[in-house]
């Protein structure tokens, strides 16, 4: 996680990117650049570059059978898009 939090700019641009490492994982982005401007129904995920990007890093660094799933999306209202990851 420490690197992924690392590089985070490279994908969370002037966003916040924080992570809770337990089990599930979750990453979080407040302010993301996705999401600035945009407005989703509520429910509604945008981010599915981000759930594709997590879960492609933790099928190759963790384990093969990582599922991503967004849990809440800024442009819908959330505080941050947030992604849970199991395996």
């Amino acid at each position: 996680m420490g690197s992924i939090g690392a590089h985070a700019w490279t994908f969370a641009g002037g966003g916040a990117f924080t992570y809770r490492a337990d089990r599930p994982v979750v990453f979080s982005v407040e302010g993301c650049p996705l999401c600035r401007g945009a407005h989703a129904a509520p429910g509604a995920v945008l981010c599915d570059y981000y759930a594709g990007t997590f879960r492609h890093l933790f099928r190759t660094l963790v384990t093969s059978r990582a599922r991503v799933a967004q849990t809440a999306c800024q442009a819908a209202g959330a505080a941050a898009c947030s992604f849970t990851i199991t395996w």
